[in-house]
């Protein structure tokens, strides 16, 4: 799985991610919308900053909730990956996958790569 930035060149305010995702018989490809370049990088630094844990789950949600990421700490951050397509659609689909991380330092290294969308 990776996340690719990538800005919208009409609205510099608008940022994007391409969310890459390839499994077992499964292959997602999607943009994802945001608002600023910092949400979703201010997100995993609030969970590096409380790598001793917390209470419950930590949610992110992109701007028009396509991406979804679910954060709980049992020693270790799992996360929650769910992408979707058009939910409010009858064709509409969803891929979740859950990825696990050393608390701390590993979540600093959040593998992305630069591209425009």
């Amino acid at each position: 799985m990776s996340l690719e930035p990538c800005a919208d060149e009409h609205d510099p305010y608008l940022t994007g991610l391409l969310f890459h995702a390839v499994g077992d018989g499964a292959r997602v490809e999607a943009p994802v919308l945001l608002i600023g370049s910092t949400e979703l990088p201010q997100f995993f630094r609030g969970l590096y900053d409380d790598f001793r844990g917390w209470e419950g789950d930590r949610v992110w949600r992109s701007l028009e909730d396509e991406l979804r990421v679910t954060a709980h700490h049992d020693g270790h951050v799992h996360l929650r990956w769910e992408l979707s397509c058009a939910r409010w659609r009858e064709t509409s689909w969803t891929f979740s996958t859950v990825t696990q991380h050393g608390a701390g330092e590993d979540m600093r290294r959040t593998p992305t790569r630069s591209r425009s969308c």
